[in-house]
């Protein structure tokens, strides 16, 4: 991947964060840290956002095989996803579970 093609993911999911009207990052914050006091402190995810809920229950329920191809291609990370699988089958990057899905 072309430096020049990963500053267009870049401005492309910048300009999908400010058309989807997000919340400002302290009013995030804070919505988390109640979440987190106000809740099980051996709980180690917190979704918090606008489909929250359905980013939990996909994650939960679906498996993986199945939704990151979506994902990548709703946020246009083909690019990023072929250059790290090229870069995952010539040993360059290692992860835990030692499989590239």
């Amino acid at each position: 991947m072309s430096t020049e093609e990963g500053r267009k993911i870049i401005a492309y999911r910048q300009k999908m964060a400010v058309n989807s009207s997000p919340m400002s990052p302290e009013a995030y914050a804070a919505a988390v840290v109640k979440k987190i006091e106000n809740h099980d402190l051996l709980k180690i995810d917190y979704y918090n956002g606008s489909y929250s809920w359905a980013v939990y229950w996909t994650w939960l329920l679906v498996p993986r095989w199945a939704y990151l191809p979506f994902l990548r291609k709703k946020f246009r990370l083909n690019a990023v996803w072929s250059s790290l699988k090229a870069k995952f089958n010539k040993g360059e990057v290692v992860l835990e579970s030692k499989k590239l899905v």
